[in-house]
């Protein structure tokens, strides 16, 4: 695989058209789930399908793709569809029918306002005040509401930016509080080791989510406090790229893979770790060696490709990758509160997730492979209960001597809709 972030982008825009209802004649057209629309699968559209319409507004500005009435009309039905199902108190709807979801609501409104912003001079005027006033339904259903169930960081941060583009769009100042509010919540939360919690842990994959939306609010609305939370934050993602150019992985509290790189790109002129990143990783995405656009389910396509989009976007920056963890000969690094260490030498490059159970990932730093993978341990009751000592827990004990880590972690039953009892044991 040699293939550019820019025309991976491209490619799968192209791929993007099979999946949009584009016939006039039923009620789904404009509706992004094909499960719905085509197959019908489920009995309710997933909402957060729609924000696919910015990745085609992208695309039809790029020179290869000849300029059609069509695919201007297919971003109109996409922005009419998603106003379509959401519901009157200005939310939208993911995992199930009525859900009224925060973070599906937070994540689509900022796409939904770059596709009015792109198609608005092919509103009628019923239209255009039909957009605006669902728009603002949905800012305000943000600007009064919040997410409960736990604290995901990325969420918050695709809150604020939405929140951020209600207030340029609208100009009114409340929607712009609320979103410093929420940015003062994330820093607020921000450990002193850089990494921004995930649920109830550090998770390098959906961070550098978090960064994409982080940077965008930073290139309109900079702020020292933000900066330095930005820093850190680098500081502490440029250690989980590993030497093969893979990302993350089971050391964190979200076990993602997944690089998210145009927040790191949008950095990469302001900040020399963003650069180093952005440089490594763009190789790595283009050679095929990191999950990438090829590899994701269409529920994760649409953030991986706005992200491919705005790396798409930026300047080349100036850094060689050079100055990354891995290419250092020796490294102890430390984050006791995350319940991480990378250990490398001139041989090896480890990742070891002590908040994990003890997984770890040790690399050839010669050969620039996966060499040893232990992901914890894996057992089964006589009742046929799987149970894992992979469960995130931040405070299992640590013991280390400078040389040798040792720590103590739990079996968990692994949840399953169909089992519903929890067992412990000590293990050491």
């Amino acid at each position: 695989m040699n293939i550019s972030i820019r025309d991976q982008a491209i490619l799968t825009c192209r791929q993007l058209l099979s999946q949009l209802n584009r016939d006039p004649a039923t009620p789904t057209y404009g509706c992004f789930d094909r499960r719905y629309w085509a197959w019908k699968l489920t009995d309710f559209p997933e909402a957060t399908f729609q924000r696919n319409i910015q990745s085609i507004c992208w695309f039809i500005d790029q020179p290869e793709i000849e300029e059609s009435d069509n695919l201007v009309e297919s971003i109109k039905a996409g922005l009419l569809y998603a106003l379509k199902i959401q519901h009157k108190d200005g939310s939208f709807d993911q995992a199930y029918p009525n859900e009224h979801s925060y973070g599906a609501t937070a994540f689509l409104l900022p796409d939904l306002i770059t596709a009015y912003r792109k198609i608005k001079e092919f509103l009628s005027q019923d239209e255009k005040m039909l957009v605006k006033n669902r728009l603002m339904r949905s800012a305000d259903f943000l600007h009064k509401g919040a997410e409960l169930h736990g604290f995901i960081a990325n969420h918050l941060a695709g809150a604020a930016l939405a929140l951020l583009k209600s207030h340029q769009l609208f100009g009114d100042i409340k929607y712009k509080t609320e979103s410093n509010n929420i940015v003062d919540r994330i820093i607020e939360n921000q450990s002193n080791e850089g990494w921004h919690q995930e649920y109830n842990g550090a998770d390098p994959g959906y961070q550098t989510l978090c960064m994409y939306y982080l940077a965008q609010i930073f290139q309109t609305d900079r702020s020292d406090k933000l900066h330095e939370s930005l820093k850190r934050s680098l500081h502490f993602l440029q250690f989980f790229i590993h030497p093969d150019g893979t990302f993350g992985g089971e050391y964190g509290s979200r076990r993602t893979e997944i690089y998210y790189p145009g927040g790191i790109a949008i950095l990469a002129q302001e900040f020399p770790a963003a650069a180093e990143m952005h440089s490594y990783m763009e190789e790595s995405i283009r050679t095929g060696n990191t999950v990438n656009l090829i590899d994701i389910d269409m529920g994760n396509l649409a953030p991986l490709l706005s992200n491919y989009i705005a790396a798409a976007s930026i300047e080349e920056s100036a850094g060689e990758g050079s100055l990354l963890p891995i290419k250092q000969k020796e490294i102890t690094q430390f984050y006791k509160s995350a319940g991480l260490a990378i250990i490398a030498n001139p041989a090896y490059y480890a990742v070891l997730g002590i908040s994990n159970g003890g997984v770890l990932k040790v690399f050839n730093k010669e050969t620039n492979r996966l060499v040893y993978d232990d992901c914890g341990l894996l057992g089964e009751t006589s009742n046929g209960h799987k149970f894992s000592n992979q469960i995130t827990n931040l405070n299992n004990p640590i013991k280390w001597n400078g040389k040798v880590f040792e720590t103590t972690s739990t079996f968990n039953i692994i949840p399953s809709p169909i089992i519903h009892h929890r067992c412990t044991c000590e293990l050491s």
